[in-house]
């Protein structure tokens, strides 16, 4: 049974090594001692960080089970190792004395010993790396808090500061305001007196204009009457003409649609003209091309005739030819 190389987050997989671990665990006196102690050798076995991953699993939690795993592992490892030395010890007792099997057994159990050992050292060594990296961590931390700390108090001097001068700058704009204000109602009074004054003046100005207005437009009144009287006269008269120009109109379009009607008239037997033109002509064609086809037939009607007439011509030679010859 092969064991898989110990470390944390390794690939799992059997070596030399391994296998050599393995044959120092399944000697006798090692499943002797596994046996007082009620351990099976299988919880010895070397198992990797990948080993312990379950889908969805958080990775504390792997590491939490990888750790707890070596612990037990190291320390039933270290319960067999111990009791199997009693069993050594009281084998000699009786009389059994270790042979070379024994000697290297011891030389194989002294490289296990020196594994286990670099490993709790790589072990310790990861510790301790983590540890530093924690304690740099709080030093950086701290020292950040500590600038954050002193950045507030510069900045809660600052807003003390910075209320003191707005406490100085309000009082004085309370004071310029202050004059300001009575300087403007000194300005406003002698506004508000001119104003009542020009009110006064342009009240009469008012008055002398609705007077002056009310002549005028009565005086206006009289043009606008006479004036109404030739525009309405004006009217009458552009009506009259425009009634004139009218009827004017009128008869000239009625005229012209006379016209218009007559040369309609004209196309129109023109056109009919033209077709019978064209219809005249196109049957002239027709009787052309039909005249043309005839001549062709008979033409063809004629050199098929002749044709005729010279083959029994030469059938007639051919007979004449074959008699001389018989």
């Amino acid at each position: 049974m092969a064991l898989a190389v110990a470390g944390n987050k390794g690939a799992a997989g059997p070596d030399v090594q391994s296998v050599l671990d393995q044959k120092v665990l399944d000697t006798p006196r090692f499943r002797e001692a596994a046996q007082r102690l009620g351990l099976v050798l299988e919880d010895l076995e070397i198992r990797s960080f990948d080993s312990f991953y379950i889908p969805g699993d958080l990775k504390q939690k792997q590491q939490l089970r990888f750790d707890h795993y070596e612990k037990k592992r190291k320390e039933r490892l270290a319960q067999i190792l111990a009791e199997r030395a009693k069993v050594i010890a009281m084998n000699a007792k009786k009389g059994e004395v270790p042979g070379v099997q024994s000697a290297q057994f011891l030389a194989m159990l002294e490289s296990l010993f020196e594994k286990e050992a670099k490993r709790l050292e790589v072990d310790l060594k990861g510790q301790l790396r983590q540890h530093s990296a924690l304690v740099r961590e709080n030093e950086e931390q701290l020292r950040r808090e500590q600038q954050l700390q002193e950045r507030l108090l510069d900045q809660e001097k600052r807003r003390e500061n910075a209320q003191a001068m707005v406490g100085e700058v309000t009082q004085e704009s309370k004071k310029r305001r202050e004059a300001k204000e009575a300087h403007s109602q000194e300005i406003l009074s002698k506004m508000e007196q001119e104003y009542r004054e020009k009110q006064e003046a342009h009240a009469r100005d008012v008055i002398a204009q609705e007077e002056r207005l009310t002549r005028f437009m009565q005086s206006r009144a009289q043009e606008t009457s006479d004036k109404a009287a030739l525009f309405r006269a004006k009217v009458d008269d552009m009506k009259r003409r425009s009634e004139e120009r009218l009827v004017a109109r009128r008869l000239e379009g009625e005229n012209k649609l006379l016209e218009i009607g007559r040369k309609i008239t004209a196309v129109d037997e023109n056109r009919k003209r033209e077709q019978e033109k064209r219809m005249i002509l196109s049957e002239e064609q027709h009787l052309h091309i039909m005249d043309v086809r005839e001549n062709k037939s008979r033409i063809d009607r004629v050199e098929e005739h002749r044709r005729g007439e010279l083959k029994e011509q030469v059938e007639s030679n051919i007979e004449r030819i074959e008699t001389l010859l018989a």
